[in-house]
């Protein structure tokens, strides 16, 4: 069952639907291959300099992983081609939002709009 409470969220994309979830075990999958704190990783987005797309694609291969086991960067490359990188960010950091409490409370960066 999906909680987006705790950084759970299903979207559609390549013509089926996917559950993402930004919970620990990813978190310590990006953590682990950025070695930067979980807030220090998204924060990224916002970095000018940042390899975004790489970015992107990494974080949701973790969030994916938990109900997808078998994704992989191709697959995660072709999904946020479907979505377009704004909805494929804006997605993604609507489910970080969630994850953690007090952040629900801040606005996304970039003026992204958190998916419902």
């Amino acid at each position: 069952m999906m909680n987006p409470v705790r950084g759970e969220s299903t979207f559609e994309a390549l013509g089926k639907s996917w559950r993402f979830k930004l919970g620990n075990e990813a978190m310590c999958e990006i953590e682990t291959s950025y070695g930067k704190s979980i807030g220090a990783v998204l924060s990224m987005f916002d970095d000018a300099d940042a390899k975004v797309s790489v970015l992107l694609r990494d974080v949701l291969v973790a969030g994916l992983r938990r109900f997808q086991p078998d994704v992989t960067a191709a697959v995660a490359s072709d999904i946020i081609d479907d979505l377009g990188m704004a909805g494929a960010v804006t997605m993604l950091l609507g489910s970080a939002r969630q994850a953690f409490p007090a952040a629900r409370e801040q606005p996304l960066p970039n003026g992204a709009s958190q998916l419902q």
